[in-house]
């Protein structure tokens, strides 16, 4: 009981670990999307991609990086320690590039 009124945090690792393998989870099975064809050829089909020379390069580097990002998420390659910088650097690369390239991406204006 003493535990539970004292200013240290109650299970903020296991907590932040149970959050970072949910997130990984979701990552991977939206990005395994990219081995389907029929799902990633609608996705050409979308306003937002129909008038882009590259809407192939940009579907696919999306979900590819989707899919290595929870992967590395999974196996906890975002935590504290040397591989942070590089693995965040790779995840947002990736996603925020392919989201940036095409300028009607975020609506007019």
């Amino acid at each position: 009981m003493n535990r539970f009124f004292s200013p240290l945090p109650l299970g903020q690792e296991t907590g932040l670990t149970l959050i970072r393998i949910i997130v990984g989870i979701a990552m991977i099975y939206h990005g395994w999307e990219v081995f389907d064809t029929k799902t990633m050829n609608s996705y050409l089909e979308w306003d937002m991609f129909k008038n882009s020379s590259f809407s192939k390069f940009m579907i696919y580097s999306g979900k590819g990086a989707e899919l290595v990002g929870g992967i590395f998420l999974l196996f906890g390659l975002f935590r504290n320690g040397r591989g942070t910088r590089r693995s965040r650097k790779f995840l947002g690369d990736g996603t925020g590039r392919t989201a940036t390239a095409n300028p009607g991406f975020l609506g007019p204006g």
